[in-house]
Formats: C-alpha cells, sequence, structure tokens
C-alpha cells in the first residue's frame, strides 16, 4: 500500500481530501492522509500559508517514514510570501527547496490551487451528495495537475 501524506491549507481542503481523493485513490492502493499545516494548527481556518512552513511540513512528513510520497493542497491567494511569483512558479520554488535541504529527489510534488477551494469544493457537493456520484475523474483532471503513478511509483 503507498501511502500519500497530503499538506493541506485548512478544513475545507482536509474535508476534501479524507471524504473525495481518499476513497477514491484507494481504489488504486494509495492511502491518502490529510496534514493540517502548521500555519493552520495556530489559528481557525485556512488562508495563512507561508512558503517556509509549507516545504518543512513536506518535509516532515517525508522524514517520518510513514508516507512513500508527499504532496499539498492549498489556495494560491492564501501565501503571505509568495512575492511576484506565479502558483507554478512557487511550486517550482517549494520543489526545488526540498530538494536543496533533502539533497535528493524527494518523492514530492506541491500543489496549489489558483482559485479558491471553498467555491471548487463547494461545486462537487452541490451536484452529489455522495462520492460515488460525483464526476470525480473530470473534476481530478482539472484540479489535480500531476499522474499519480510519477509521483507515488514505489522505488
Amino acid at each position: 500500500m503507498i501511502r500519500l501524506a497530503v499538506v493541506v491549507e485548512g478544513e475545507t481542503e482536509e474535508a476534501f481530501v479524507a471524504g473525495v481523493l481518499r476513497p477514491h485513490l484507494m481504489e488504486f492502493g494509495i492511502e491518502t492522509v490529510p496534514i493540517l499545516i502548521a500555519s493552520g494548527r495556530r489559528k481557525d481556518g485556512g488562508g495563512d500559508v507561508h512558503v517556509d512552513i509549507l516545504i518543512s511540513d513536506l518535509i516532515d512528513a517525508l522524514n517520518e517514514g510513514e508516507y512513500s510520497a508527499a504532496t499539498s493542497l492549498v489556495d494560491f491567494y492564501g501565501f503571505r510570501d509568495k512575492g511576484d511569483r506565479t502558483a507554478e512558479q512557487l511550486e517550482g520554488f517549494i520543489l526545488d527547496e526540498i530538494r536543496r535541504r533533502r539533497n535528493n529527489n524527494p518523492p514530492v510534488r506541491p500543489y496549489i490551487r489558483c482559485m479558491n477551494s471553498r467555491v471548487c469544493f463547494s461545486r462537487i457537493q452541490r451536484h452529489s451528495t455522495s462520492s460515488e456520484d460525483v464526476e470525480l475523474d473530470r473534476i481530478l483532471r482539472g484540479c489535480v495537475k500531476f499522474e499519480t503513478n510519477s509521483v507515488l511509483r514505489k522505488t
């Protein structure tokens, strides 16, 4: 069984990972575990994401040894220290920094949404009351930027 740590920004993302991604990815032998980002644990809700805290949380998840890979699910608007970077540039910076700090090519793929997750995920809930009724593949193609096999392949 592959264990995937998903560092999330707040309760909305945590509920999405637990209620939608986890049941779907279990069909492929991937156990998905949401981990609330450190800044989210210190206050109510999300929206207060710092690059260094996200990097540290992703590294911590990998260093714990119980996860095969790690990713993130955070909203771009919530970053307090993104500067002029786009979401893609920020993802690249985070990945490069993790590689530098760990001195390797870790099984990690940061993911930063360019839209408020409450808007995206509330549309899913309006269309369905259960994950079986949701057109999950279509939703995931629009929301997820990586192939699970390339990031999660066991070595």
